[in-house]
């Protein structure tokens, strides 16, 4: 008799292991197979080289997660405006945004960097190192820990940001002055700006045709392919001034929140598959550049672009307040050093 309840015991407790196991197991396989949604918010119109980029990716997301992980991209500002979207991953009420640096550096003063007088019509390759190199793996660290996102990956390159006029064109330094630039954000675009003689101030993308039609503007601080995207020549957007005023970047951000939750497997997926569309943004930026130059010239757009000794001479006299700027922008004087030693004279 003892030795059947023993018996029964062992048995009684191995059927309650069996079954703890089993719940466990299942708890497992169901967190395994959780499936998730992924909001992605930008500001651009379908048309635009970024959109199409972020889109790719989504599509990319969904494919190589089977389904797991649904990315579901909107454009032209339809769930947020780019100024916006910080605030709305922080909540939670988006997953996944990739605003321009104008839209970051309020948040994260750093992030102007880039729009310093010390990089006024320096070419390309000088503001790919920086990024590249340690003072762009600081700044994406900057951005995490003030802001509790996550930087996906690389900055995808927008390309130079020019000086745009709308009636008058504008044809060389002289024109700048007095005129009403919009800008997309940055007090550090507004500050070159006004080292110029013009006065400058922030209009959302979205508000920009209204602007234009009641010529509250009379130019623009932006790109070729964003020109294009909108055909704002139709708008009245006839000259461009190439003096490489600073270079634009988009930052990928997905909300902390939302990443935290997420098996490690599919935060692979998406770091993998931004890579993928990072690798080829460089390139297709450039490209998109220099296809929306030759159609803003097609329509009838005038294009003047400063020697490279002017644009040295305007970046010198723009330098004399770069200290200044410095402080009120309270970007990190250190950061500044390491750049600049990087880059040179």
């Amino acid at each position: 008799m003892i030795f059947q309840n023993g018996r029964r015991m062992r048995l009684n407790v191995r059927l309650r292991l069996l079954t703890t196991f089993i719940v466990i197991l299942a708890g497992i396989t169901a967190a395994s197979a959780e499936t998730f949604v992924m909001r992605i918010s930008t500001e651009n119109s379908e048309q635009h080289f970024q959109t199409r980029i972020v889109h790719r990716f989504a599509e990319a997301v969904t494919r190589r997660s089977v389904g797991r992980l649904e990315a579901r991209h909107s454009a032209s500002g339809f769930l947020f405006r780019d100024r916006d979207v910080v605030e709305a991953m922080q909540l939670g009420q988006l997953e996944m945004a990739v605003p321009g640096t104008w839209q970051i550096d309020r948040r994260v003063p750093d992030v102007a960097l880039f729009q310093l007088p010390y990089f006024y019509g320096r070419d390309a390759k000088s503001i790919q190192d920086v990024l590249d190199g340690e003072p762009g793996r600081i700044l994406s660290r900057r951005i995490e820990d003030k802001l509790q996102l996550v930087v996906l990956g690389g900055w995808i390159d927008l390309g130079f940001a020019h000086l745009f006029g709308v009636g008058n064109e504008i044809r060389c330094y002289e024109d700048v002055k007095k005129r009403r630039i919009r800008v997309a954000g940055g007090q550090g675009n507004i500050s070159r700006l006004e080292g110029l003689g013009a006065s400058a101030f922030v209009v959302p993308w979205t508000d920009l045709p209204a602007a234009l039609s009641q010529k509250t503007v009379d130019g623009i601080l932006t790109t070729f392919a964003t020109v294009e995207s909108a055909g704002l020549w139709k708008n009245g957007v006839n000259s461009a001034f190439v003096d490489r005023q600073y270079f634009a970047h988009y930052v990928p951000l997905i909300s902390r929140r939302f990443w935290d939750r997420l098996p490690d497997e599919l935060k692979a997926i998406l770091r993998d598959a931004w890579q993928a569309e990072f690798a080829q943004a460089r390139l297709l930026a450039a490209e998109a550049q220099s296809s929306a130059l030759k159609t803003f010239l097609d329509n009838g757009g005038h294009v003047v672009e400063p020697s490279e000794e002017s644009r040295r001479s305007a970046r010198q006299a723009l330098m004399v307040d770069q200290k200044r700027l410095i402080a009120v922008l309270d970007i990190d004087p250190a950061l500044v050093d390491v750049t600049m030693a990087l880059v040179g004279p």
